[in-house]
This record gives structure tokens, C-alpha cells and sequence, in this order.
């Protein structure tokens, strides 16, 4: 049983890079069963190289790696699928309850949670290396016609400005492109 009620917080922000799916999955639950706890990511394409948060993720995974072992996640998954996360969580902490979500291991209560999740989401997945994009839209209203990596851009947005789903409506419902042959 996922239990979230438990974690102990430091004084200070602290930074832990994650798988991208592992990351976006604990920042849902805990939005959800402990919203008092505030909490920030930086997701992969907002990694520069040669930034400092792009050289603390590759320190991070070196020392870490292994923390995911015997998972899908083993040494060989690479280190430019890392994300931060933020927050005054335990590090070690969250190794223990990332371990809810891996494949083949979920916890039911996950699992249930997870399938009710990922009902109304938009995916899309990369034809070269099968890395998917969750876009936090209804399935039955839009459908993805842009290409992984447009989506991928699409995705950076709505949480960089923390779009809704009304918001996109509203973008919808106001403008639409034009015709090539017009635009021309």
C-alpha cells in the first residue's frame, strides 16, 4: 500500500534526478495525497549542457545509478532521461517510494491509480528510440497530429505555464491556422 503520510523533510531544498516517467509520477501522486508539500522539477529539455544543473544530474547519476538496479531502470538507461526534483523530501526517501511505480513491481494502489491517470492522457511515441510524451489532455477531445519532438515542445509549455485543458480549448476556439495555399 502506497504510503505518503511518512516522509521526512529536511530544512533545505534538495535535489534528486530521477527517471523522466519516475519523476512526473511521484510529482502527480504527491500534488495529489500531500499537496502541503511543495515540490519543483526540471524537466530533461530544459537541461542545458554544460549548465550547472546539467553537470550536478551527471554527478548525481554517477553516484547513483545503481539505486535502480534489478528495475528498467539499470545502469545502462542514460543519464539524458534524468530529471530534478525538488523539494525538502529525504533524499534517500524518495528512492524508497520511487520504488512503487517501477515496472513489474508497482504496488496495487498504484497501478489502480496510474490506470485511472492515464485514462484521458494524449501519448506519442518516438519512433527512434520509444521515449513517450504524456500530454495532460483528454484523449476523446484532441488528437496528437504533430511530430515526438513538437509534442515534446508542446508538453514543455503547458507545464512551464501551467496550462489547462480549458486554457488549450480556449486557444482552440479563438484561432486556428489557415490555410497553406491561402497563407501564401
Amino acid at each position: 500500500m502506497m504510503n505518503f503520510n511518512d516522509l521526512r523533510l529536511t530544512n533545505k531544498k534538495e535535489t534528486v534526478f530521477l527517471p523522466s516517467n519516475l519523476r512526473c509520477k511521484l510529482s502527480e501522486i504527491l500534488a495529489e495525497k500531500r499537496p502541503d508539500i511543495e515540490q519543483a522539477s526540471i524537466g530533461r529539455m530544459s537541461i542545458i549542457p554544460g549548465s550547472e544543473i546539467y553537470k550536478q544530474r551527471n554527478a548525481f547519476y554517477e553516484k547513483y545509478k545503481d539505486k535502480f538496479s534489478d528495475s528498467i531502470y539499470e545502469k545502462d538507461y542514460p543519464v539524458e532521461r534524468y530529471e530534478a526534483f525538488i523539494s525538502r523530501i529525504e533524499p534517500e526517501q524518495i528512492f524508497e517510494k520511487v520504488k512503487y511505480f517501477y515496472l513489474g513491481k508497482e504496488d496495487k494502489e498504484f497501478l489502480r491509480w496510474d490506470t485511472k491517470a492515464s485514462q484521458s492522457c494524449l501519448t506519442k511515441v518516438s519512433g527512434s528510440d520509444g521515449d513517450v510524451v504524456v500530454l495532460p489532455l483528454d484523449c476523446s477531445k484532441f488528437a496528437a497530429v504533430g511530430d515526438f519532438e513538437t509534442l515534446e515542445k508542446l508538453n514543455f509549455l503547458i507545464n512551464e505555464k501551467e496550462l489547462t485543458e480549458p486554457d488549450i480549448e480556449l486557444i482552440f476556439s479563438a484561432i486556428r491556422l489557415k490555410d497553406r495555399e491561402r497563407r501564401d
